[in-house]
């Protein structure tokens, strides 16, 4: 179960990376490679489907995200939930800033 919670902190991690590369630089990356190593010592891997995290930048902002356990692309879309059960499985693990 660790691992699992290890995992699901990776979007963290380089999301507040991420947000640092802006505070110094001005801007966010084009890609995750110009993380390494100034502000992540390695890029790291999607956990669940053994590639690089999905990242896309724009004006302003970032959407960095992992497959999930699904293990298949939704794009994103974060985990619904109804109270304290998951309304789906079908959700990536994921960081989008508008700022």
């Amino acid at each position: 179960m660790l691992s699992y919670y290890r995992n699901t902190a990776l979007p963290i991690d380089v999301g507040l990376a991420l947000k640092i590369y802006k505070a110094k630089n001005g801007n966010y990356p084009e890609i995750l490679g110009k993380l390494a190593p100034k502000f992540l010592k390695e890029i790291p891997i999607d956990p669940f489907n053994s590639e690089s995290l999905k990242y896309s930048s724009y004006i302003g902002g970032f959407k960095l995200y992992s497959f999930g356990p699904n293990m298949q692309n939704d794009f994103g879309t974060p985990r619904a939930k109804r109270g304290n059960v998951p309304a789906s499985t079908d959700y990536d693990i994921g960081w989008e800033s508008n700022s």
